[in-house]
């Protein structure tokens, strides 16, 4: 399975994009603001812009499994092996203070013209997890690409 995070909307505090699930639009996401990080960068570089708690991961590829989440009490999809980025979850929530790094998702925006927070996201969860799911259970790999391009309609 693929999931593509188009980041679509940049906003001073958060970062709204389109979901793709192996390339068919499947929901919306909220992350921390876009700072301009990639995972080519050097940790050195990703440290220098980095704002703790308050920035969206690097652009570039990632392995998710999904595992045990302390925080959450339950198994959740993790997002590994980010530079600078640890403990990067999907999860349910509508607002900026909802995550430190991780992705939200969302069904639906409070505005499709000029979204600020995501809507239906514990449903939109269960959703996607369902999926995710079936995929770990049949040992097929998940990916996630983040990129900064016009999402296909």
């Amino acid at each position: 399975m693929k999931l593509t995070v188009y980041r679509k909307w940049f906003l001073d505090d958060r970062t709204i994009s389109q979901i793709l699930v192996d390339g068919i639009p499947f929901c919306y996401g909220l992350e921390d603001k876009d700072r301009g990080l990639f995972n080519w960068m050097t940790m050195q570089e990703i440290y220098e812009k980095k704002v703790v708690d308050e920035t969206a991961i690097p652009y570039g590829t990632y392995r998710v499994i999904l595992d045990y989440s302390p925080h959450f009490q339950r198994i959740m999809p993790h997002i590994v092996n980010v530079p600078g980025f640890s403990g990067v979850r999907i999860h349910w929530g509508n607002y900026p203070k909802d995550t430190e790094g991780c992705l939200l998702v969302g069904t639906t925006l409070d505005n499709p013209a000029d979204p600020k927070i995501i809507l239906q996201s514990v449903g939109e969860f269960n959703h996607l997890m369902s999926q995710l799911r079936t995929t770990w259970d049949e040992h097929e790999q998940i990916s996630i690409t983040y990129m900064s391009e016009e999402a296909p309609v």
